[in-house]
């Protein structure tokens, strides 16, 4: 079975399934721990606070965009896209993966239990994911403009 099975016009279909994946796969970490949050408030301590300090850390993590920003302004010449999304991809990974292990751990912070290792866990993911928004779109403009536009408008048809 030779390349030419999973070529459509000029896109190779792996290709453009890995893009897709790659361009969608930012946010379904966060999105996932909002749906478990029945589940969460069940266990821990916070209760129903817990989508509250969620969505807060969320919103703190927004400063990962910003440094971003500030260090393609100050020195492009030292920003390597393909490091930095290295970086983000496995500090994701590796919060995932360690959020499994510890998100019902708790500490006692002035006299209350709290859930101390999901919530820095979540904010870590947050800043990954939040730092995907600017960092990602650069390094897919090293693909084909085929995959770009075609990826756009099927996350646009999945928001729709």
């Amino acid at each position: 079975m030779g390349t030419d099975a999973f070529q459509c016009k000029e896109v190779n279909i792996i290709v453009y399934l890995l893009v897709v994946l790659f361009g969608i796969g930012s946010w379904v970490d966060i999105n996932g721990m909002f749906v478990e949050i029945p589940v969460f408030v069940q266990h821990l301590p916070e209760r129903w606070k817990l989508p509250s300090y969620l969505s807060i850390i969320t919103q703190l993590a927004n400063i990962g965009p910003i440094f971003i920003a500030v260090m393609y302004i100050v020195s492009k010449k030292y920003i390597w896209e393909r490091i930095a999304v290295y970086a983000v991809l496995c500090t994701g990974s590796a919060s995932c993966v360690l959020l499994s292990f510890f998100c019902k751990e708790t500490t006692v912070i002035a006299g209350d239990l709290h859930s101390t290792a999901l919530l820095v866990l979540h904010f870590i993911l947050s800043l990954t994911d939040c730092t995907t928004s600017v960092l990602f779109l650069p390094f897919m403009a090293t693909f084909k403009r085929q995959y770009i536009c075609q990826v756009i408008l099927l996350e646009k048809a999945l928001v729709d």
